[in-house]
């Protein structure tokens, strides 16, 4: 505290002799082996850093954190890493990339070569100490939030992969930058499809992968309901079960991993993905991919065409892209009540500002490109692109013909790179054309008609209005397709909707959809109240999220279904996601309350180029931008209205 408070008022070098002192009492007392003095050490090195010290001096310091934190004070660094022989791997890992980021600051300064190499060599070992962290867990969500601990590695592989690539190294550099952006992406939707595949392909029997799917049903529901109505008695028992179910799963597991090798094998592939494999097998000539990573202090940018690829570095912050995308949908989700102007005004600001420095330069340099296919991070996965505008706009209050990205391009997104790269039978063809389509009821709020449901799940009901426009929705999509199934008022129940979810090629859902950010598993679609005690209604994202759907498609009519909370390592956690899970390919989904009568008129558009053979994502712009020709009131123009919807 002491050595502290001296660097503040008076500078290192008085620093200098509290951290002599601190150190000595710590050797007195604790020896070589211990992680404050690892802790002393990293302080002192970035100091040294900050003050532009003699790089060797600051690598010393950096070598005796490392050195501190080993099993063995003798042991070589390389192998001791390699058998994962140290503690702390947090500070472990803070101290390797602490050391790449001062190798690459003074390669800025001295151009030495050496400095990238040995950068190189760290980062490896950082990457080595990641894995091992997120090998050590067995449940998926503990390795999600390991993941996050490899913020600074992959800012770091970053940093390096952009300074080799501007010295023209080769394609494999652009590879490697894909690779660490994707570390970041999706890592347990991307586990639980290809452990979907490891069951089908390595020879378990049926037996064992419906008993498997019963226990992981048995718990989702047991945790899931433990969160709707924690105060059911008998809740000891509910944790009994939670703990004995937990258990049984992990046995029956472990025992498929130990008896059938090629499944653990497929399992815990790791696959490398390679920028040629995503330009010849994933782009068309006409697409651009753009993949986005958003550190403390920079974005990094890779642009992805079928010929060509490059790695740009934004000097966008968090902090900046966060203000900018907050006052965005601050412009679209409060239109209506707010001080019109005002908010107009600054949403188009801040939607040409976005323009500017996420794409700009980037589109400029590109030519023959109609379709972008985003790869979002940190809040841009609430950003919808089509609304940025090209070009500034006057104060005015006309909307209709502003220069939005939206007359420039088609654009859909993904949660990664690595999930275009499905093998082909998850890009679902064409299959019967038969749509299923829900339109909820939602007259009554009675407290009588919602008695068995949970205090939550009342409170819910009640503060939800009708929507009169949905069935207008049901109605055109019946004339659009006579051989559909349609449930509307009393009959878009639950149990109705699964029991004929097993045929549809097309779903459609005109109902309200609620996101909790606090739980997102308890996201949710809200169907019409008919007091079954089977099912309450309420269809959760942990309940599609383990469906088996063969649906190519899914329009979720509905509020905030593209919307969730952000975790880091995976992205945004909404209803949307949930669908990937259960093996749809594509969804229209939204992004903020949208009206539903601008809606309706937005779905006939939309399934009206669906049917003349255009892709989703097409179908969706050409139905935006017919919006903005056809809509007679000029303030269903504003982006509010037409904006929200998104392919994902």
């Amino acid at each position: 505290e002491k050595m502290q408070l001296v660097r503040t008022t008076e500078g290192v070098a008085a620093a200098a002799v509290w951290a002599q002192r601190a150190r000595a009492v710590l050797l007195t007392h604790h020896g070589t082996q211990h992680h404050l003095l690892a802790d002393l050490s990293h302080i002192w090195a970035g100091w040294l850093a900050e003050e532009q010290a003699p790089l060797d001096s600051i690598l010393r310091y950096t070598r005796q954190g490392l050195q501190a934190l080993l099993l063995d004070a003798e042991a070589d660094l390389a192998q001791a890493i390699t058998k994962q022989q140290y503690v702390k791997a947090r500070l472990f890992n803070g101290l390797l990339t602490q050391q790449v980021a001062v190798l690459l600051d003074y390669y800025k300064k001295d151009q030495q070569a050496a400095y990238l190499e040995l950068a190189q060599q760290y980062l490896d070992w950082s990457q080595m100490v990641v894995d091992q962290a997120i090998s050590l867990k067995s449940n998926a969500e503990d390795r999600r939030y390991t993941a996050e601990l490899a913020q600074s590695t992959q800012q770091q592989a970053l940093r390096l992969q952009y300074l080799l690539v501007a010295q023209a190294a080769p394609q494999s550099n652009l590879s490697k930058a894909l690779q660490v952006m994707e570390n970041n992406k999706s890592i347990l939707l991307a586990e639980a499809l290809q452990g979907r595949q490891a069951l089908h392909l390595s020879g378990i029997p049926d037996s064992l992968i419906e008993q498997q799917e019963t226990l992981q049903a048995t718990l989702d529901d047991l945790l899931q309901k433990r969160l709707i109505n924690p105060n059911v008695a008998p809740r000891a028992q509910r944790e009994v079960d939670i703990v004995t179910t937990r258990a049984a799963l992990e046995t029956l597991r472990e025992g498929m991993r130990e008896n059938h090798p090629q499944y653990a094998e497929l399992l815990h592939q790791n696959s490398t993905l390679e920028l040629q494999t995503i330009q010849q097998n994933v782009l068309q000539p006409h697409q651009a991919l753009l993949e986005y990573w958003v550190g403390d202090s920079c974005t990094y940018l890779l642009v992805v065409t079928r010929d060509t690829a490059q790695l740009t570095r934004l000097p966008l912050s968090r902090s900046e892209l966060q203000n900018h995308i907050s006052r965005v949908r601050d412009g679209v989700t409060t239109y209506q009540t707010r001080h019109q102007d005002t908010t107009i005004q600054k949403l188009r600001v801040s939607s040409h500002w976005l323009y500017q420095q996420l794409l700009e330069a980037p589109l400029g340099a590109l030519s023959a490109i109609e379709d972008l296919i985003i790869v979002p991070d940190y809040t841009l996965g609430y950003l919808p692109f089509a609304l940025l505008l090209v070009q500034p706009a006057a104060p005015e209050r006309v909307h209709r013909n502003l220069d939005y990205l939206l007359q420039h391009y088609t654009i859909r997104y993904s949660y990664s790179t690595q999930l275009l790269a499905t093998p082909e039978d998850r890009r679902k063809a064409p299959k019967n054309g038969r749509l299923l389509a829900l339109a909820g009821a939602y007259e009554g709020t009675s407290d009588a008609l919602f008695a068995q449901r949970s205090p939550r799940q009342r409170k819910m009901r009640r503060n939800i209005a009708p929507l009169p426009f949905a069935l207008e929705e049901i109605k055109l999509l019946e004339q659009l397709y006579p051989s559909g199934h349609f449930l509307s008022g009393d009959q878009a129940t639950e149990s109705n909707l699964k029991q004929q979810l097993a045929t549809c090629d097309l779903l459609h859902f005109a109902v309200h959809g609620i996101t909790s950010t606090q739980h997102p598993s308890l996201s949710a679609l809200i169907l019409t109240e008919d007091q079954d005690s089977l099912e309450d209604n309420f269809l959760y994202a942990y309940e599609i999220a383990r469906m088996k759907l063969d649906a190519r498609l899914v329009v979720l009519s509905a509020c905030e279904t593209a919307y969730g909370k952000y975790k880091e390592g995976e992205g945004v956690m909404s209803l949307a996601r949930s669908f990937m899970y259960a093996g749809v390919p594509s969804t229209v989904v939204s992004l903020w309350q949208v009206n539903d009568y601008a809606t309706a008129s937005l779905m006939q558009h939309f399934y009206k180029a669906l049917q003349e053979g255009h892709a989703v994502s097409q179908a969706l712009t050409l139905a935006k931008r017919e919006h903005l020709k056809t809509v007679e009131i000029e303030d269903l123009a504003h982006p509010a209205y037409w904006a929200a919807f998104v392919v994902i």
